[in-house]
Parts: structure tokens; C-alpha cells; sequence
């Protein structure tokens, strides 16, 4: 189906690679997956430790864009790039792409090959100014924000449940299925948004959908 404009101009994008085949051995029933948890232990603790970072910054991004309509350029270095680095992770446990994750909050440096997660944010010019009112703002986000938060619990299910089949066609052609970028990578998108529209990366209101 042919997206809108609007739909096509929202200020938080989250594309996969799609390769052309993947590791069989990372299919392997409970070995593939125990083995990339035991890889992931850095990420985990690093986006542990994070977490509590990015809740800390969260805390005082609101001061510049209730006095100067701006969202802090570290706002989105740090806690996009927490996101950004969050999703590639859990992409990588997922099956969505077999190669390690990056220990970055950025993008690929010139002359490296990009990651195949890649998570954009458009920086809008201004933001506006209520949802930094002191608790006000953050109560009102949340309020509205409780539909997706619903979605958002209920399609995590949904994707836990369905990680649990898809080694299967990877293991028997090397291919991961499309539904799988369809539905738990667009989970991941959905997420994303979410998320950044909570700690105030963008105004928009996010999208009720899994696609782009």
C-alpha cells in the first residue's frame, strides 16, 4: 500500500538489510540463541548502565526546549544513539541480522560499512514548548501515549512468540522470513518511535503501524 506524505516524512525512521542468506548455525534450536546471549553480555551490561544514563539526561532535556524551542544536539547523540544502539542489539538476538552489533551510539564512520540497523532522526527545527512544562508535559505525553504503550506490550508478545519459529526457515534454506522483518522488526520500529517520542526527540505523534 502507497504511504502519504505525512507517513513518509516521520522524524524517527528504522530500516533493515535484508541479506542474502543467513548463518545456519545461529538456528540451531537453544545453542544458537544461547550462544548469542553469552556474545551480548558486554552490550547488556553497557545498555544496562545506560538505561540509568539516559533516565538521569531525560531529567533535564526539557530546561533548553522550554526556554529555547530546541531539543539539546546531545539529546539526540546520547539518547537516540542509545536507542539506536539498543535496537541494533535486540536486532542481532532476533535473527534480523547476523552480524555483531557495533559498541557505538553513532552511525558508521566514513569509509566503514553501515550497520544493517539503521535508526534516523530528524531534528526539527523547534519543539514545542508545553511538553517541557515541569511535569505537566510528561503527564500529558503519557497519557496519550498510553494506546501504543498498550500495543507496544501486546505486540512484544506477539514478536517473542514468533522468534520462537523463525530459526526454523533459516535453518532449512538460510533465509529469515519476510514476515519476521515485517512484524518483529516493524515491533522494533514501532518501539523506536515510541520511545522516542516519550523522551522528546520528536512532536510527532507516532504512527498506529509497523511499516515505514
Amino acid at each position: 500500500m502507497a504511504m502519504t506524505a505525512d507517513e513518509q516524512a516521520y522524524d524517527v525512521q528504522v530500516e533493515f538489510t535484508v541479506p542474502e542468506w543467513h548463518n545456519r548455525f545461529w538456528a540451531i534450536p537453544i545453542l544458537g540463541i544461547v550462544v548469542k546471549l553469552i556474545l551480548l553480555i558486554p552490550h547488556l551490561i553497557i545498555l544496562s548502565i545506560l538505561s540509568y544514563v539516559v533516565g538521569l539526561l531525560f531529567l533535564i532535556t526539557w530546561i533548553p526546549v522550554l526556554f529555547g524551542g530546541r531539543y539539546p544536539s546531545w539529546g539526540y547523540e546520547l539518547i537516540g544513539g542509545y536507542l539506536r544502539w539498543y535496537i541494533s542489539a535486540n536486532a542481532y538476538l532476533s535473527g534480523l541480522t547476523d552480524r555483531y552489533p557495533p559498541f557505538r551510539f553513532g552511525k558508521a564512520p566514513e569509509g566503514e560499512e553501515p550497520y544493517e540497523v539503521d535508526v534516523e532522526f530528524n531534528v526539527p527545527e523547534e519543539h514545542n514548548r508545553f511538553w517541557a512544562i515541569p511535569v505537566i508535559g510528561f503527564l500529558v505525553k503519557l497519557i496519550i501515549v498510553i494506546p501504543h504503550l498498550i500495543l507496544i506490550y501486546v505486540l512484544g508478545i506477539v514478536a517473542a512468540v514468533l522468534h520462537l519459529v523463525t530459526w526454523v526457515p533459516v535453518l532449512l534454506n538460510g533465509h529469515y522470513p519476510s514476515w519476521g522483518y515485517e512484524i518483529i522488526g516493524g515491533y522494533f520500529r514501532y518501539y523506536t518511535r515510541v520511545s522516542a517520542y516519550t523522551y522528546g526527540l520528536t512532536d510527532q505523534y507516532p504512527p498506529f503501524r509497523l511499516g515505514r
